[in-house]
């Protein structure tokens, strides 16, 4: 099969085009480049970004990938990609690419959940009369120790799929019903129900994922490398729907893609410059551009 630049070019034909129209625009002039996975991530980054920065959608992260290779291999220096960490950090599976960035969690989802943008979706979202009583039985803010509740709780998930994908297990987890293996009283995952759920459903065997959640608890793991935003999201909106964190008039109305969306609105470019990946876009910018790309 042919390849440019290491990108398998029948394969991954519409990546070879897109590359192309990038390195065409920036013939014509000077803005920068960033290619995203999808459209939320287009909605996120574009509040944060300055006009100088325009957008292109590539419908998948080996996609962005792909087309950052191809960038690379043709000198292009004005263009530069974001994608999920996922577990790249864990694996060290990430492409020796100086112009592809990385979320410091391991998706957009978590980081935005990770900054002081969740403590707005809280007060937005839910009950402060619940949130006083876990300030009061936690010793911390409410909507910290919400946090740390649902993160811990998907990072179990998380485990699990770092696990399966690192002894190639492929385990399916589409679809999965929060609702069987989360305590409602206490939010957490109840780790012999999750082990139960995995089994029944078929997609892990019980003695398995008790042995991986087993080696997640007696290792010394920051959760945040584990827990998806998607899964952080899916367990907020079970609380809100079936626990005192939701308002009891609003139970029906909590959906899944409507806290998301309120989670990037409350995401504010003073949160993004506290990040990692903010860091190393703005080191890249000023040795590649010679300018900040980011909002002030």
């Amino acid at each position: 099969m042919p390849k440019i630049f290491g990108v398998d070019i029948k394969k991954y034909q519409n990546e070879y085009t897109f590359a192309a129209s990038i390195a065409m625009g920036i013939s014509c002039h000077r803005d920068a480049y960033v290619v995203v996975e999808g459209a939320t991530d287009e909605v996120l980054f574009s509040e944060l970004f300055n006009e100088c920065v325009r957008f292109h959608v590539a419908e998948g992260k080996t996609r962005v990938v792909a087309i950052m290779k191809l960038l690379e291999g043709y000198e292009i220096k004005r263009a530069f990609g974001i994608v999920d960490a996922d577990y790249w950090p864990l694996t060290g599976d990430k492409p020796n690419l100086p112009n592809l960035f990385l979320t410091d969690t391991p998706d957009v989802e978590s980081q935005v959940v990770m900054s002081e943008a969740f403590r707005k979706a809280v007060k937005n979202y839910c009950n402060t009369k619940f949130i006083d009583e876990l300030l009061r039985q936690e010793g911390l803010e409410g909507h910290l120790a919400v946090r740390n509740i649902l993160v811990n709780g998907a990072a179990k998930l998380g485990y699990i799929r770092y696990m399966s994908q690192k002894e190639k297990k492929s385990i399916d987890f589409k679809g999965v019903d929060f609702n069987s293996f989360v305590d409602i009283q206490t939010l957490a995952v109840d780790d012999k129900k999750l082990c139960d759920f995995l089994d029944s459903s078929g997609r892990a065997s019980h003695t398995l994922s008790a042995q991986w959640l087993s080696l997640y608890s007696n290792e010394d793991n920051d959760p945040w490398r584990f827990a998806c935003g998607h899964d952080i999201v899916s367990l907020m909106v079970l609380a809100l729907q079936r626990s005192n964190l939701g308002w009891r008039e609003n139970r029906d109305s909590y959906n899944k893609d409507d806290i998301e969306a309120g989670l990037r609105q409350a995401y504010e470019t003073r949160h993004f410059r506290e990040t990692c990946l903010c860091r190393n876009i703005e080191d890249w910018a000023q040795r590649s551009l010679g300018t900040s790309l980011v909002r002030n």
